[in-house]
């Protein structure tokens, strides 16, 4: 794996060439719509949306690109300088019309590594420079809400396979995908909670 941080702030790196290329094949020619799956999305909220969680079967291709992220506990330590005690991974497959405004993440996430497992134009995630006056804190789960106008771009994530990036969650980590999911659009990713 290759990774960079993205500034000065040591919270957010690009990463690169996470899985080897024999793996990357078996993903490849998988047949992403008839793939068993349950709908994920909460109505109403950021996360209303045409999003599917691929269900893993015992011995799949999708079981070995868990083992294998597990393996990588010890490079993600060193990257986030931080031990990684466990990582939880899900196979997110968004649909045409998925989108996903700017957020942040409720306080009950700690890091993220998102991989992108196929090329998607358009619908990388972007995140966000903010200030404390342009969140919002709320008795709720979410508790971290996003209350300003016009955020200043500060990183940009193409959706290509084989990259994507690992964040440190915190109240003014505001990221999103500006834009939807056009039609024969495959956008699948291994979203894995760090802790």
């Amino acid at each position: 794996m290759d990774w960079l941080q993205v500034d000065s702030k040591k919270d957010l790196w690009q990463i690169r060439n996470i899985i080897h290329k024999d793996l990357m094949d078996a993903i490849a020619i998988q047949d992403l719509p008839n793939l068993p799956y349950e709908d994920w999305g909460v109505a109403g909220s950021h996360m209303d949306h045409h999003r599917r969680l691929i269900q893993q079967q015992a011995g799949d291709v999708w079981c070995e690109l868990t083992d294998h992220v597990q393996n990588q506990k010890n490079l993600i330590s060193s990257i986030i300088e931080e031990k990684v005690e466990s990582i939880s991974t899900v196979l997110w497959y968004d649909i045409e019309g998925w989108s996903i405004g700017n957020h942040v993440d409720n306080p009950s996430v700690k890091n993220i590594m998102q991989i992108y497992l196929t090329d998607c134009e358009g619908v990388g995630t972007v995140f966000y420079d903010i200030n404390e006056r342009d969140i919002e804190d709320r008795d709720d789960q979410q508790q971290w809400y996003y209350v300003g106008t016009s955020p200043r771009i500060r990183s940009e994530f193409d959706f290509v396979k084989n990259t994507g990036y690992i964040m440190k969650n915190h109240r003014l980590q505001l990221h999103g995908v500006p834009n939807t999911v056009g039609k024969n659009q495959q956008r699948l990713s291994l979203y894995c909670w760090i802790r």
